[in-house]
């Protein structure tokens, strides 16, 4: 099983609120949503968040987490995660 869980709650969370949530926030809202315990989905989360946060899709300030308007780099620049261009990371992407 891996260990990046519940991202699509995650995601889910950010859509519903629009707005920087703390960590205990989006704990309580993938708890809720996934009918488990807050103490079940904490370590799950806090990896998910911690790998997005890592990987640019999420930043973080003050504890705060907000999604990243736009992950893809500008056309024909460097994809600073992968060190490709554009093309080359997003040409099998589907939007």
């Amino acid at each position: 099983m891996s260990r990046y869980r519940y991202g699509d709650l995650i995601l889910e969370a950010f859509m519903e609120f629009r707005r920087p949530m703390a960590l205990e926030e989006v704990v309580e809202y993938v708890a809720e949503m996934a009918d488990r315990s807050i103490v079940e989905v904490r370590l799950p989360v806090d990896n998910t968040l911690t790998a997005a946060w890592l990987h640019g899709f999420v930043q973080r300030d003050n504890d705060l987490y907000s999604l990243v308007e736009d992950v893809r780099p500008p056309p024909g620049g460097t994809d600073r995660r992968t060190r490709t261009n554009s093309y080359t990371s997003y040409r099998n992407r589907h939007n």
